[in-house]
């Protein structure tokens, strides 16, 4: 008798079958059921995201209308409130590994809403004058350290945290209640570093007293006790 072969048969014997696109023949493996089953997957795929490509701002709709639902938006919250930290650590990682995109990010955004981000800043400057002189004076120094090609740098956290180790206090003086700055121990025109531990927080009277002179407060006995 002779073999007959099994793709003539019925789609319970087949084991190959032609696209309907594309043209080449391949296992039924590499087909879809149901309403695609006369495409192959690698067609059906890629006319997928040929149209996904050229429909772009639609999706963009519609996954922005999809993300507004009411329990969706609980549920961002929810997870944003239960992991906190994470988010917050994840998104400095990521901002320091990505520096050019987000300034090409934040650039897009200013010239886009630049009114609304100006009127923005005025109002959160009015509401907090503190952090603004803080930030003014961080970025001058930050300037000064720059001009003198000086090693290190430190933060407004480490700056709070030293100040918090020696009771908030003016180290000159002692006076808690003035407003305290960074002085540096050896000042920067005289080759001082800008790292924390040349940091001592002094009144803004005391710093302009000690001015460029090299003056260790932290030493004094009278003062730490």
């Amino acid at each position: 008798m002779k073999k007959t072969s099994r793709t003539y048969h019925s789609n319970r014997y087949t084991s190959y079958k032609t696209c309907k696109w594309c043209g080449l023949t391949k296992e039924l493996s590499e087909f879809y059921d149901g309403r695609w089953g006369k495409k192959c997957k690698v067609c059906v795929k890629a006319r997928a995201q040929k149209y996904r490509h050229e429909h772009l701002e639609h999706y963009a709709r519609y996954e922005k209308a999809r993300a507004n639902l009411p329990h969706r938006v609980e549920a961002r919250r929810k997870y944003q409130e239960e992991h906190k930290e994470q988010i917050s650590e994840y998104k400095k990682r990521w901002a320091a590994e990505n520096e050019d995109s987000v300034s090409v990010s934040r650039r897009k955004h200013y010239e886009s809403n630049r009114d609304e981000v100006i009127a923005r800043s005025k109002e959160w400057a009015e509401n907090n004058p503190e952090r603004v002189r803080q930030a003014k004076t961080n970025n001058l120094r930050k300037r000064r350290a720059a001009r003198h090609a000086s090693r290190g740098n430190f933060t407004v956290e480490e700056f709070k945290e030293l100040c918090e180790s020696y009771g908030n206090k003016c180290l000159a003086c002692g006076d808690t209640e003035a407003v305290l700055e960074a002085d540096h121990v050896v000042p920067l025109r005289k080759g001082g570093s800008d790292s924390i531990s040349n940091i001592q927080p002094l009144c803004g009277s005391c710093n302009r007293k000690k001015f460029v002179t090299i003056i260790d407060y932290r030493l004094s006995t009278n003062i730490l006790s």
